[in-house]
């Protein structure tokens, strides 16, 4: 059979549901025709089966190279496996085919383009949102500080150094540049994040600015010999934070990871993290941080998605910072639920996260009698994101954050809540 004419047998989706039930119980009796492993392929792919469809084709490539719907099937099995550079040249080679049907060179026309874009491609997104935090300063919960000096002297905090509470605004700007490689992928990204406080006493606004530089690797993945690492990657970035247009820290970051699948449904990946920490204003403050974390990335079912990082970092101090080197644990999980039977439906998202942070030298002695500072914080987090056209969404966030510590400067809790808008472009 040709090219052109086994391409007459492609198979229509809507029906591929009652064929695959027919064809299953004829698989064995016709394992060496070509022609039946092409269709039962056709429509193991459009029924989502793709590591059968990818088996069935292949055979029948194996019997008849020139089985024209298995080879325009394969290109799309190679592409839903992420296997773009294969299957865009697979069918840049079914092109050049003179005897195909002009719905089919269509169709891979089409096709080719699509697939092109997705080579290299900038990505925009402008986030802008309102809401009210309790407090914009995080500023420990007291007004009044008792000190260990043996005397009992008690201190009054000032008003400004209480917590402040008001209205806020947010805006985030993003930028990436996504490019395609035989091997992998690479992308520059910018962040641009602003939040200026509205009809406060004192000003209490924030800036940070994110250089990130990602470069990732995939092997070429064979049946018969799967690695045991699905990806790796390297990454530099800077961070810059500035409040109330003062630049007060700066860090430099340098980044590996290793991607595992364990499943269809869930990638495991370890991420080891080295950065160089500056802090402008007090430079007794500066550090260098060792972290490992390893993010676990789930596929529950068609409609949710859960998402779980655990962290451990060093940070050594390159002065005398008070406290000395530290300790830090880190914990994150997140639930992700999207009805998918319902067009244009919400996504909701539920948070958690715990951090804890132990000092190795005493702090002072004037606060807990010179202990070393141990600071434990918890976040829950509730949104609601909803598309409301192509390519801009709304969005509902509330977010409550407990923190406590030995040292009571270091105590205090925020409630955040905010509405806002997405624009990606």
């Amino acid at each position: 059979m040709s090219i052109n004419e086994s391409l007459k047998s492609i198979v229509p989706r809507e029906q591929s549901g009652r064929l695959y039930q027919q064809l299953k119980s004829q698989q064995m009796a016709c394992y060496n025709s070509a022609d039946f492993l092409a269709y039962l392929g056709s429509v193991q792919l459009r029924t989502g089966q793709l590591s059968d469809a990818q088996d069935s084709l292949e055979r029948a490539l194996m019997l008849n190279p020139q089985q024209g719907l298995a080879l325009v099937d394969y290109a799309e099995v190679l592409y839903l496996l992420r296997q773009p550079f294969a299957a865009y040249d697979l069918n840049q080679q079914l092109l050049l085919q003179t005897d195909l049907p002009e719905a089919v060179r269509t169709h891979l026309q089409m096709r080719q383009a699509q697939w092109s874009q997705i080579f290299e491609r900038t990505d925009y997104r402008i986030s802008l949102s309102l809401g009210h935090d309790t407090n914009l300063n995080t500023a420990a919960d007291l007004n009044r500080l008792t000190l260990t000096d043996g005397l009992g002297t008690t201190l009054i905090v000032a008003q400004q150094d209480q917590p402040v509470s008001g209205y806020a605004s947010d805006v985030s700007l993003s930028a990436r540049h996504t490019k395609l490689r035989s091997n992998g992928q690479q992308y520059w990204q910018v962040n641009l994040y602003s939040r200026t406080g509205i009809n406060v006493s004192s000003r209490h606004d924030q800036q940070q600015l994110d250089l990130t530089y990602n470069r990732s690797y995939r092997p070429r993945v064979l049946k018969s010999n799967v690695p045991l690492f699905s990806d790796w990657s390297w990454e530099v970035g800077l961070k810059q934070f500035n409040y109330n247009s003062q630049s007060l820290y700066r860090s430099l970051q340098l980044q590996f990871g290793l991607g595992q699948t364990l499943s269809s449904s869930c990638q495991l990946t370890h991420e080891l993290q080295f950065s160089r920490q500056f802090y402008l204003i007090d430079n007794s403050s500066d550090a260098v941080e060792l972290s490992l974390q390893p993010k676990l990335a789930c596929h529950l079912s068609p409609s949710s998605r859960l998402f779980v990082q655990l962290g451990a970092a060093v940070n050594q101090a390159t002065g005398q910072r008070t406290g000395g080197n530290r300790q830090q644990l880190d914990a994150l999980i997140v639930l992700k639920y999207r009805d998918n039977s319902v067009d244009n439906t919400g996504e909701w998202s539920a948070s958690v996260r715990q951090n804890q942070t132990q000092d190795e030298n005493g702090y002072n002695a004037l606060l807990d009698n010179n202990r070393p500072r141990h600071v434990d914080s918890v976040q829950y987090g509730l949104q609601y994101r909803r598309p409301i056209a192509d390519k801009l969404s709304v969005s509902a966030s509330v977010q409550q954050i407990e923190q406590s510590s030995n040292i009571v400067l270091f105590s205090y809790t925020a409630t955040r809540a905010s509405l806002g808008i997405d624009w990606y472009f």
